[in-house]
């Protein structure tokens, strides 16, 4: 009986000191959250060979997104907020349209409208928002999912206003790939979350795509111009 206390001690003392180095080496790993359809961690990280940046993934449903907003510099038409590097480290970088759709590294792309309402039906239209958003002061969000959305703000790209930049901390928006028909300042639009009035859109031309857009209670897809500068969140190609 001794014999066999001592084996299941060492034992014991063995699996102790394997999860205490385990956990010594996971300061950087994301914890992985208990509903089955997540993985957030840094095992599935990957590298973007152009520039060896390196993205956290989350797997949300049948869907793997980056669960970083996109921070490559492409050649033009991409922007630190406030020009400031800082800001590209914490919230990556803002993209016209053009620059948006061509951003994503070799097995990723940016998403279309029809794949961002897969992600919004699966976690659910009245909670998404909320659900996607980080866990920051003021942002209404509790990253159920690991997605990390965060309020990176914009550059305004219209003709009426300077191309100044402004809401960080405040709101976000996401390129799509779609598309739409929308009249000057009447923008086609449909809410994820808390309802509220659309934000004030002032387009220059009848076709302009849809961004994600999010605010401290209101999420929505809507129309933005496409010289606007908004954050990237690619996805895998299926």
């Amino acid at each position: 009986m001794k014999k066999c206390f001592k084996t299941f001690s060492l034992l014991m003392g063995i699996s102790f000191l394997f999860f205490i180095c385990s956990c010594s080496g996971s300061n950087n790993r994301v914890v992985v959250h208990s509903y089955s359809s997540v993985i957030t961690d840094n095992d599935n990280a990957f590298a973007d060979k152009r520039d060896g940046q390196i993205y956290k993934t989350v797997v949300i449903g049948n869907q793997t997104w980056m669960a970083e907003n996109l921070n490559f510099e492409p050649a033009k038409e991409s922007w630190c907020y406030e020009k400031t590097p800082s800001n590209c480290a914490i919230y990556g970088r803002l993209y016209s349209w053009d620059a948006a759709q061509k951003a994503c590294p070799e097995g990723w792309h940016l998403p279309s409208k029809s794949e961002l309402d897969t992600l919004i039906e699966y976690i659910g239209k009245d909670t998404a928002g909320t659900q996607l958003k980080a866990n920051e002061p003021n942002w209404d969000g509790i990253n159920r999912y690991g997605f990390n959305a965060l309020p990176g703000g914009q550059r305004n790209g219209t003709i009426l206003f300077f191309h100044g930049f402004f809401g960080a901390g405040k709101y976000g928006g996401w390129w799509t790939t779609t598309e739409t028909t929308v009249s000057y300042n009447s923008p086609d639009h449909s809410f994820y979350g808390t309802a509220g009035s659309a934000p004030i859109m002032t387009v220059s031309s009848s076709s302009v795509p849809y961004i994600f857009y999010m605010h401290s209670k209101r999420t929505s897809v809507t129309p933005s111009t496409g010289k606007s500068g908004h954050s990237v969140r690619c996805i895998k190609d299926d």
